[in-house]
């Protein structure tokens, strides 16, 4: 998770641009691609393994009781706490904190990660968030989803930022994902089409995030060190 200090007097704007890794070509637009049904689905598919995929990060106390969930039209889910797969969407923390009333800015990163020889088409604007609750999981966002399609070259990568408040970053920073959030479990999901040849199979990506919201007086205050 990384903080941004806010600056006073800055206006609003519109973020929506992504960040492809540096391993990875720039965005090729490719035409409106198809888009996936938004209702729940059947119970996610175990995903193989691939040894030589990264480690991912362990997962979190706060999911052992929940299971992966499925929002999408798709041949395999993915989830980043559980599987591990050459199409993965991961956040560098499964922890979101988020201090309201507070002069800086917290966000939390997400990555797509595509390790496999072949491309990854998806349209990055098509995410979901859903929250979590003991009856189940409820849609958060978006209300609308434009249309371009971007392809994920083999190799490379899609970035995304979590916060709750637009802030100035570089055009070619990471795709900003604005919402209100409250202290729940949310989980985010993209989804796309992994280019296998006649094997292609439809990939939906989640990654599961505990966001706490703290009050600024909640927030832990430094304690300063005496002069010496």
């Amino acid at each position: 998770m990384k903080r941004r200090t806010v600056l006073a007097g800055f206006g609003t704007a519109l973020l929506t641009s992504g960040c492809l890794g540096q391993t990875q070509s720039k965005n090729t637009p490719t035409g409106d691609g198809p888009q996936p049904a938004d209702t729940p689905s059947r119970t996610p598919e175990p995903s193989p393994t691939t040894p030589d995929d990264p480690a991912t990060e362990q997962p979190s106390d706060d999911f052992r009781t929940i299971d992966c969930p499925s929002f999408r039209d798709a041949d395999v889910t993915v989830c980043a706490q559980t599987d591990n797969y050459p199409i993965m969407l991961q956040p560098t923390s499964t922890t979101y904190q988020v201090v309201q009333g507070n002069s800086t800015i917290e966000t939390l990163d997400l990555t797509l990660s595509n390790t496999s020889d072949h491309s990854f088409g998806f349209n990055p604007h098509d995410w979901r968030l859903d929250r979590y609750s003991g009856d189940g999981w409820t849609k958060v966002a978006p209300e609308g989803v434009a249309e371009p399609w971007t392809n994920v070259a083999p190799n490379g990568q899609y970035e995304y930022e979590l916060t709750t408040q637009q802030h100035p970053s570089p055009a070619n920073g990471p795709h900003q994902i604005d919402v209100d959030l409250t202290s729940d479990v949310y989980a985010l999901s993209i989804v796309g089409n992994w280019d296998t040849g006649r094997n292609g199979k439809r990939i939906e990506c989640i990654a599961l995030i505990n966001v706490v919201v703290m009050s600024k007086e909640s927030w832990p205050t430094p304690t300063p060190t005496p002069d010496p």
